[in-house]
């Protein structure tokens, strides 16, 4: 018998594609680790130009004669305000956004993971669904036809012990019954004899002798003379009446060759 198909946890599927991406997971990573080197050297460049930028201010004011007046505190805070507090920030800014980039790349990743573990999860569970439902209907199949190899055998017995049975008491009427059946003058039955005399009993014996029953006496007397008839029709309203004992009791003291000697 085939075993069930095996259904796996997400975790453990994930696990599996891991690899498939790992070297493109690993890049974004590294990528993200260097994001605060890469804009420190940038905001170096910054602060380089800030204090070219303020040499240039202070030399300027002493152009303008302003050597004595101490360092023109006015001009540098203009030049912070307008020029690189700004560009700090929107250097942060583009570090914040290109870090937001690859995270979601990493998210999306991540996503193609999720949704593909789940989707073959789905695919083995309807796997292992389908299974199971083919086992069920084996299995009711298999209680079905045992009960139907029973039946059969239970049948083929109770034929094969009808046959032996008949096959008997044929083979028993054929060997113990030394009488024969005719019509009398009068319209009923006549038994006689293997050599023709007739015999001195009555049809009932008759009956018995060839593994007859009381239903194949009273079907003799339904197609005798008209005692024969009455009889069998008294009989047959006696049965509805007291039962198939009382009257077949009462047929026996009917005045008919049933338990006559023959005529």
């Amino acid at each position: 018998m085939a075993s069930a198909p095996k259904v796996q946890s997400l975790s453990q599927i994930m696990t599996e594609l891991a690899p498939a991406s790992a070297q493109q997971t690993s890049l974004i990573q590294q990528q993200q680790a260097g994001l605060g080197a890469k804009y420190a050297e940038q905001q170096k460049g910054l602060d380089a130009q800030k204090a070219a930028d303020f040499t240039t201010i202070n030399n300027q004011a002493t152009g303008r004669g302003m050597a004595f007046s101490g360092i023109p505190l006015d001009e540098q805070a203009t030049y912070l305000s307008t020029n690189y507090l700004p560009a700090i920030a929107n250097l942060k800014q583009q570090q914040n956004d290109e870090n937001m980039s690859l995270s979601k790349n990493l998210a999306d990743i991540y996503s193609q993971q999720y949704t593909s573990a789940f989707n073959t999860r789905q695919t083995q569970q309807g796997a292992l669904n389908s299974w199971n439902m083919q086992q069920m209907q084996l299995e009711a199949q298999a209680r079905e036809a045992e009960k139907q190899r029973k039946f059969e055998a239970e049948q083929n017995a109770a034929n094969r012990a009808a046959s032996a049975a008949n096959a008997a008491a044929s083979a028993a009427s054929k060997q113990t019954s030394p009488w024969q059946l005719g019509g009398s003058a009068g319209g009923g039955y006549t038994v006689f004899n293997s050599d023709g005399s007739r015999a001195n009993i009555d049809l009932w014996t008759y009956v018995r002798g060839n593994g007859g029953s009381q239903q194949d006496l009273v079907n003799l007397l339904a197609n005798g003379d008209k005692n024969d008839r009455k009889a069998a029709s008294n009989y047959a309203q006696n049965v509805s009446k007291y039962g198939q004992a009382a009257a077949f009791a009462q047929l026996q003291k009917d005045a008919s060759t049933a338990f006559y000697t023959s005529k």
